[in-house]
């Protein structure tokens, strides 16, 4: 690779929108934020841990919240 970073298009599921409009409204933007700034690059930036037990599977820390993501492998 010659330097440059991979963009990706971020989807949120279906659930993930519920979820999220149950949270106040900064909590919502501070998440947004965070996934902006953070997943739409590879290799992710910022809290970010592979959870064990699940395969190409990783969770960005927000505060209280968690974000999980899947990696391609």
């Amino acid at each position: 690779m010659s330097g440059k970073s991979l963009e990706f298009k971020i989807v949120f599921s279906l659930k993930a929108i519920k979820q999220l409009k149950h949270l106040e409204r900064d909590v919502q933007a501070r998440i947004k934020k965070a996934i902006e700034s953070n997943l739409q690059a590879f290799p992710p930036r910022g809290n970010i841990l592979k959870l064990e037990g699940y395969r190409g599977r990783y969770r960005l820390r927000v505060g209280d919240w968690r974000v999980t993501f899947p990696v391609p492998i």
